[in-house]
C-alpha cells in the first residue's frame, strides 16, 4: 500500500525564487507537491544574494547620503558608521522573508524536506535527512537547484582571504583593500559597498567594460561614475599570479597597460556561475547537464518526460525574476494549460549600484548584431526638475526604437532608481506600444519618470527640455 504522506503529484528540488513559487502555486492549483532543500528555505537569492545585498547597498547609500548633507545644509560632527550593524540589520531582513515563505508554504499545504535529494528515477527521489534516510515518489519532478559561484583556474577560494560573496555577506569586516574579479552586477555592487566603507577597491574584469551585458553607453558612464568615488577598473586584464605575504595578496594582473601589480588584504571572486548539478542523480534518468546547465524547451521540460528546470540551473538567464517566471511556466504546462515562452532578450535587468542600473531589450551592440534599424532617443537626468531637486542628477534614459513602427526594441537606464522606472516602459512594450506612446504620455511632475517621455520626445525631434 502507497504511503500517501510519500506519493506527491509534484516534487521540487531547491527552494529558492523559482522552487518555491513553483511549490506554492502548484499547491493553488490543487497538486500535492513536496519541497525539497537542503540549506536554506529561500535559496541563495533570499538568503545570501539578491535581499541581504541590497540591505547592505540601502546601507551604503545612507552614508554617502550623510558625506553630501552640507549640499543639503545640513552639517554634523563626528559621523561614524559601523558595518557589522549594518550587517546584522541585512540579516534581520533575511529571517523576516524567510519566516513568511515559511508561512506560505505551510498555509499552502506545501510538504517540506529538509535533506540533500538524489533522484533515482524519473518517478523517485531519496532524501538524505539529518537524522535518517526517506524516499518520495512523484509524479512530475522539477529541478530548481540554482547555481554556484564559478571558480578561477588556480584560484580557490578559501573562506578567508580569497572569497565568495556568500563570505562577503558574512564578514561583520570591511578589507582595508579588496580585489574583485569581475565587473559584473555582484563585483559592482560589492564594489560601490566596501568603496563607501572606506575600502580601496579595484575591480579587474577580462572584458572591455564593466557590465559587458549593458549597452556600451551606459557601462563606460557607470565606470566613470564609480571612479569617481575611488573604485580602480581594470578592463581587458586578467590574473597572472598571486602570492602571499603575511597579511597580504600580492596580485600580478595583465593589462593593456602591461603587467600591474596589486596588494590587498582580499579577493573576492565574481566572474560567472556555474549550474548545481552534481551529485543529484541526473545520471540516473538520463539527463547529462551541457556545461553544468540543464537544457530545457520553452515549456521549462528536460529532454526526460515528466522533468522540468527552473532557474538558474538552466543557464539561460540567472535571475530571481526569471526563475520565478519560469516556475509559473513550468506549473502551467504540467497542469496541461497553454504557456506563453518567454523572450529573455525583453527580460528586465537590475544593477542596485549608485547610480543604478536597468535595461531590457537590445543594445545598440546586439541592435546591430540582429541587423535592426533603430532611432535613439537620450535624456540626462541633469535636464529634469526632480532629479536636480533631490541631487540626483547623474544619469540617463536612453530608449531604442523601430524607425518603421516605432515599437520598443531597448531600454537603457543609468541613475536614481532606474530600476523602478523600468517598468514604465516594460509595460509599454508587452502591451504592444511604442514610442509615440510614450511621449504622448501625461506623466506627473515633477518626478523622474518625466526623463522617459523626453527621451521618447527627442528620437521624434520634439524634445522640449534639452
Amino acid at each position: 500500500m502507497i504511503n500517501p504522506r510519500t506519493n506527491f503529484d509534484l516534487a521540487i528540488v531547491g527552494s529558492g525564487p523559482g522552487g518555491y513559487v513553483a511549490a506554492i502555486r502548484a499547491s493553488k492549483m490543487g497538486l500535492k507537491t513536496a519541497l525539497i532543500e537542503e540549506n536554506e528555505i529561500g535559496g541563495i537569492c533570499l538568503n545570501w544574494g539578491c535581499i541581504p545585498s541590497k540591505a547592505l547597498l540601502k546601507n551604503a547609500d545612507v552614508i554617502n547620503l550623510f558625506k553630501r548633507a552640507e549640499e543639503f545644509g545640513v552639517t554634523y560632527s563626528d559621523l561614524d558608521y559601523n558595518f557589522s550593524k549594518g550587517l546584522a540589520r541585512s540579516r534581520q531582513v533575511v529571517q523576516r522573508l524567510v519566516r513568511g515563505i515559511n508561512f506560505l508554504l505551510k498555509k499552502n499545504d506545501v510538504t517540506v524536506l529538509k535533506g540533500r535529494a538524489q533522484i533515482k528515477d524519473t518517478k523517485t527521489i531519496e532524501i538524505n535527512m539529518a537524522d535518517n534516510t526517506t524516499t518520495i515518489s512523484a509524479n512530475k519532478i522539477i529541478i530548481a537547484t540554482g547555481a554556484s559561484h564559478k571558480n578561477i583556474s588556480g584560484i580557490e577560494p578559501d573562506g578567508d582571504t580569497i572569497i565568495t560573496s556568500r563570505e562577503a555577506l558574512e564578514s561583520p569586516v570591511v578589507p582595508a583593500s579588496i580585489l574583485i574579479l569581475g565587473g559584473g552586477a555582484t563585483g559592482v555592487e560589492f564594489s560601490y559597498i566596501y568603496s563607501t566603507y572606506g575600502s580601496d577597491v579595484t575591480i579587474a574584469e577580462t572584458r572591455d567594460h564593466i557590465l559587458p551585458n549593458e549597452d556600451q553607453e551606459i557601462s563606460i558612464l557607470l565606470e566613470s561614475s564609480l571612479q569617481k568615488i575611488g573604485v580602480n577598473i581594470l578592463t581587458s586584464s586578467k590574473v597572472l599570479s598571486i602570492s602571499r605575504t603575511e597579511t597580504h595578496l600580492i596580485v600580478q594582473l595583465e593589462t593593456p597597460d602591461g603587467v600591474q601589480t596589486v596588494k590587498v588584504e582580499k579577493l573576492l571572486i565574481a566572474a560567472g556561475i556555474v549550474g548545481n548539478t552534481s551529485n543529484i542523480g541526473l545520471e540516473n534518468v538520463g539527463l547529462i547537464p551541457k556545461d553544468t546547465f540543464i537544457e530545457v524547451d520553452p515549456r521549462m521540460q528536460t529532454i526526460v518526460d515528466g522533468i522540468y528546470a527552473i532557474g538558474d540551473v538552466t543557464g539561460l538567464l540567472p535571475l530571481a525574476h526569471v526563475a520565478s517566471a519560469q516556475a509559473i511556466i513550468a506549473i502551467d504546462d504540467i497542469l496541461g494549460n497553454p504557456t506563453d515562452p518567454l523572450d529573455y532578450i525583453y527580460i528586465p535587468k537590475a544593477t542596485y549600484s549608485n547610480p543604478q542600473v536597468a535595461s531590457f531589450g537590445h543594445s545598440e551592440r546586439t541592435a546591430k548584431e540582429s541587423g535592426l534599424s533603430v532611432n535613439i532617443g537620450r535624456f540626462p537626468f541633469r535636464a529634469n526638475g526632480k532629479a536636480l531637486a533631490i541631487g540626483e542628477s547623474e544619469g540617463l534614459i536612453k530608449v531604442l526604437f523601430n524607425p518603421i513602427n516605432g515599437s520598443i526594441v531597448g531600454a537603457h537606464m543609468l541613475g536614481s532608481d532606474v530600476t523602478e522606472l523600468l517598468a514604465t516602459i516594460s509595460m509599454t512594450n508587452k502591451l504592444d506600444g511604442n514610442f509615440e506612446d510614450l511621449s504622448e504620455m501625461t506623466y506627473a511632475h515633477p518626478t523622474l519618470s518625466e526623463i522617459i517621455k523626453e527621451s521618447a520626445m527627442e528620437a521624434l525631434g520634439k524634445s522640449i527640455h534639452i
